[in-house]
């Protein structure tokens, strides 16, 4: 029985941490429309579902193709691919936050 509340807690625990320490790659063209557009909705998901972010913007040439990326703009999770080639809406970033974070793991939807 222990066993199980001490498993429940390390849980909700790691899911605390990811939520505080989730670091985010935006990647585009230093200040394009795309980028920008991307960054907004981002900023809007991240605080309609209460997390935090460490959020990084690559816009180095040499550095975007080190990323494997097909497209720009992208956004990766926690170094996933999470969208590429589209500046998705609030509400898709949401759904790939909440999965994200409720998954436990390092794969996004």
């Amino acid at each position: 029985m222990r066993q199980l509340a001490y498993e429940s807690i390390a849980w909700q625990l790691c899911k605390v941490i990811k939520k505080l320490m989730l670091p985010i790659k935006l990647v585009g063209i230093d200040h394009s429309k795309g980028l920008e557009a991307l960054k907004a909705n981002l900023i809007s998901a991240l605080k309609s579902v209460g997390m935090k972010a460490r959020i990084t913007e690559v816009t180095d040439v040499d550095e975007i193709i080190g990323l494997d990326i097909y497209g720009i703009p992208a956004l990766l999770i926690d170094g996933v691919v999470a969208f590429q080639k589209e500046v998705p809406s609030r509400d898709d970033i949401c759904r790939v936050l909440e999965s994200h974070l409720g998954s436990g793991t390092s794969e996004v939807a």
